[in-house]
């Protein structure tokens, strides 16, 4: 792979790998805000690095799409963790060891959500990011455990549909790729489908998706994951989950 395919892909996979090395800092009480404030710094450079070199980038490379729009959104997904990361530092004071390991997670499956061009792929990344978050919610208040429980139920009753929704694009259309979704014309005549099909397979995809994002009428969760949550983890399900 190319240096310069490579970048995109290492705004997800460097988080990744580094959470565990934030485990052992957080269990050893060394530094581990600053130390996830600098790994977060990572993603930011590779996205302002395929900001500036997007004319040359490919676009479409494997699960991954790298194109002006996502990258812009990965840009400004990456901006927000990194604010978040040093805002913590100064916030987090107990269980660092669980937080900012977490909050890595979290960081790389958003990361991996905007840059995905196959359906299951984003699908996983987001349910990856909603693990994370939901345990991040309940991360500083026992209180806080009955607000993620509620957000743990919707996400995963919504993930279900929205599995069994993608299922049937593969199985009627042999491809999760948006890019050739986007391109197929007619699908319902071609597949002599009926016209209740389509429709019907699109809004099971996006019920998970909208939950996420807290659209009416699945933002029952929000309210109280918002007001519960850890000041920072607020501010990153509603700056980066809710926006992408």
């Amino acid at each position: 792979m190319k240096i310069s395919l490579a970048v995109p892909f290492l705004s997800v996979i460097l988080p990744l790998a580094l959470a565990p090395v934030e485990f052992a800092l957080g269990r050893l009480k060394r530094g581990s805000g600053i130390a996830t404030s600098c790994v977060a710094t990572l993603p930011l450079l590779c996205a302002l690095y395929c900001l500036i070199r997007i004319h040359s980038l490919p676009g479409r490379v494997g699960w991954m799409l790298i194109g002006p729009l996502n990258t812009l959104f990965l840009f400004i997904t990456s901006l927000i963790s990194l604010l978040v990361c040093v805002y913590s530092i100064g916030y987090v004071k107990e269980r660092e060891w669980e937080y900012y390991p977490l909050l890595l997670v979290f960081i790389a499956s958003m990361n991996g959500v905007v840059i995905s061009e196959n359906l299951l792929v984003l699908f996983l990344f987001f349910e990856v990011a909603t693990i994370s978050s939901i345990l991040l919610v309940s991360h500083e208040r026992q209180v806080a455990v009955e607000a993620s429980l509620k957000y743990a139920v919707m996400a995963l009753f919504t993930g279900a549909i929205t599995l069994l929704g993608i299922g049937l694009i593969a199985w009627l259309f042999g491809t999760l790729s948006i890019t050739e979704l986007v391109k197929v014309k007619k699908l319902s005549e071609t597949l002599s489908l009926t016209e209740y099909t389509t429709p019907l397979i699109m809004g099971l995809v996006a019920a998970g998706f909208c939950l996420k994002t807290a659209l009416v009428p699945l933002h029952a969760w929000a309210p109280d994951a918002y007001s519960e949550a850890p000041t920072p983890i607020s501010a990153l399900l509603s700056g980066a989950m809710a926006k992408c």
